[in-house]
C-alpha cells in the first residue's frame, strides 16, 4: 500500500483524525470510510485503518522527540519523511491533563 495516498485519501475525512467531529463517536460511519478506503486502494481487511493507527502513532512521536527540554541546546534532527504530509492532523492532537499529587508551592504556605 502506498502510505501517500492513504495520508491524502484521509486528509477528505476529518471524523477519523478530528476527536471535536460530530461524526467522531459514530464507529459504524467510521468503519464505513475504512472498508470504502480498503477498496479504493485495493486493500484487504482493515489494512488501511491498522496502517493509518501505525503512521498516526509515529507522528506523535516524531514530534515529541524533536521536543527539547528547559535549558537543553536544540539538537538538530531529521525529519520523519511522512511529517509534512501530514501536519494537517497535528493541530487535532489533544495532550491530556496532567495531575500531580504534589501540592503546588502557594498551597504549601497557606496550609502552614
Amino acid at each position: 500500500m502506498d502510505d501517500e495516498m492513504l495520508i491524502e485519501e484521509i486528509r477528505q475525512y476529518q471524523e477519523l483524525y478530528d476527536m471535536m467531529h460530530k461524526k467522531y463517536s459514530d464507529n459504524i460511519h467510521k468503519d464505513n470510510i475504512w472498508r470504502k478506503l480498503d477498496s479504493e486502494l485495493k486493500t484487504t481487511g482493515p489494512t488501511c485503518k491498522n496502517r493509518w493507527i501505525s503512521l498516526h502513532d509515529q507522528l506523535r512521536k516524531a514530534i515529541t522527540i524533536n521536543i527539547t527540554k528547559s535549558g537543553k541546546a536544540a539538537e538538530p534532527k531529521k525529519k520523519w519523511k511522512y511529517e509534512e504530509s501530514m501536519s494537517f492532523v497535528i493541530p487535532f492532537f489533544k495532550e491530556r491533563e496532567t495531575h500531580a499529587n504534589i501540592a503546588e508551592p502557594d498551597s504549601l504556605s497557606d496550609e502552614l
